[in-house]
Parts: C-alpha cells; sequence; structure tokens
C-alpha cells in the first residue's frame, strides 16, 4: 500500500512530535547549541504559533498523518532572507527523500513571498548534509569554528563585571530552559547564550575575560562552556567542528 504524504504548517497538537524528531534525527554534537535541547523548546513554539508578529516558520511533513519531516526557517525581511535552522527526517523514513520534499516545499513557498535567499549553518564533519545542500546549488559564504573552552576552576574573578539582563534572564531561562546573556566585562561588551548547563560564547574569543567566564559558570551553575566564532589558538579551546555558512538564492 502506497503511504501518502502532506506538507502544512505546524500545529500545536504536533509540536512534541516534532520537537521528539529533532532530538532523535541529529548527533549530539550538531544541536549542543540548538535551542531543541532547552526543557521549554515546547511552550516556545506554541508561543511563537500565537505571535501574530512572529518571523518564525514551521513547516510539518506527515505520512499517513505521523509527523515525518520538519523544517523551522527564521525570516529575516529587511534582508529579503529565510534564514533555514532545522530540517530534520524522522529515522523511519530515512532514504525516502522527504527531506527533499519538505526543503523544496518551503522554498517554493519563500519565493511566492519574495523572499531572496536561504541561508544556513552546517557542521562541515555532516558530509551528507553539505554533500545535499550543493546539490540545492548552495554556496559556503563564511565558515567558522566551534569548540569547548576548559579553563581552570581555581581561576576565578568576579571584579568588573557586569550582567545587564540579569532579571529577564532569571526568569525566562528558568521557564524555557534557555536565554542569552548581555555582559560588560572589563568595558567590553559580550553576548553569551545560555542552552541548560551550557554556556555558548559568539564572537570573537579574549582570553582576558577566562576568569570571568569561570565565575560566572560556578554562581550560574553552568557545567560546560563553548566558543563558537573565528579560530581560537590558545590551548583552552578544544576544536570540536568546523560550521559554515551557506547561502542559496532562490529569485525567480
Amino acid at each position: 500500500m502506497k503511504e501518502e504524504f502532506e506538507i502544512k504548517e505546524l500545529v500545536a497538537k504536533d509540536i512534541t512530535a516534532a520537537v521528539n524528531l529533532v532530538r532523535t534525527s541529529f548527533h549530539e554534537r550538531y544541536i549542543i547549541s540548538s535551542i531543541y535541547r532547552g526543557k521549554g523548546i515546547n511552550e516556545f513554539i506554541i508561543r511563537e504559533l500565537k505571535n501574530n508578529f512572529s518571523p518564525y516558520k514551521y513547516f510539518v511533513l506527515y505520512v499517513n498523518t505521523k509527523v515525518a519531516a520538519y523544517a523551522e526557517y527564521k525570516i529575516f525581511k529587511k534582508q529579503n532572507m529565510a534564514f533555514l535552522n532545522i530540517v530534520a527526517v524522522s529515522t523511519d523514513y530515512k532514504n525516502q527523500k522527504l527531506g527533499s520534499k519538505i526543503f523544496e516545499y518551503s522554498r517554493d513557498f519563500f519565493k511566492k513571498e519574495g523572499i531572496l535567499t536561504i541561508e544556513l549553518d552546517v557542521y562541515l564533519t555532516n558530509k551528507v548534509a553539505v554533500s545535499w545542500y550543493k546539490k540545492y546549488g548552495f554556496k559556503t559564504l563564511s565558515s567558522k569554528s566551534f569548540y569547548k573552552v576548559e579553563l581552570n576552576d581555581e581561576n576565578h574573578s568576579k571584579k568588573d563585571i557586569y550582567i545587564n539582563n540579569f532579571p529577564q534572564y532569571i526568569e525566562i531561562k528558568k521557564a524555557l530552559g534557555f536565554y542569552f546573556l548581555d555582559t560588560n566585562i572589563e568595558n567590553k561588551n559580550f553576548k553569551f547564550g545560555v542552552i541548560e548547563d551550557d554556556l555558548i560564547l559568539r564572537g570573537m574569543y579574549d582570553q582576558s575575560i577566562n576568569p570571568h567566564m569561570v565565575y560566572m559558570s560556578k554562581t550560574l551553575k553552568v557545567k560546560n562552556i563553548y566558543y563558537l566564532g573565528k579560530e581560537c589558538q590558545f590551548s583552552e579551546c578544544k576544536f570540536i567542528d568546523q560550521i559554515d555558512r551557506m547561502s542559496l538564492n532562490i529569485k525567480s
């Protein structure tokens, strides 16, 4: 019997199935920096589905009413760009080209909406995904490196560190399991993502703030520190992977 499929936008009753699909479809390395690890991701998506001003679009491919593939985009209207955050296929339906079906559907949807490009980030070691994106014509725009930062717990300092959004951080992190920290350390601005027990520094690595990161991790009860950005040549930076930013022109 031939299985029937259809693609629709996500509805609330299928959020749990979609989130579970993401969590079981990827090697754990590839979702370290993803909010899909957060305990409150279901609630976050529910809020966005109710938000008439949301920049997010969620697509689901159903096979005989079962969630078999899923894609999430964030729209950046000023750049006329849709950013593909997640595309995942259930392990029960691998090698059936469902990933292609949901991507092509969403690509054509954004074409009709006047979006000019689709961008995404992909781990270089995920060779299947890299090859798949290149098949569709995605080109590499830039690259960044992903590291685990291993610091001496005894070397910590709480001098000259300010968190500008601490009350909001406490409440939202408690509810969702993820948020960000807007900090000023030694008169320099740094933004950190926090996902469950992990602190993630993005942008430029500055070794002078290592004692402050240790203090933050102890105070905020963070287990791991990661850095995502330009190459880090310091010994505390343990290389995990390279992440490439890719872009596809979908202008008709």
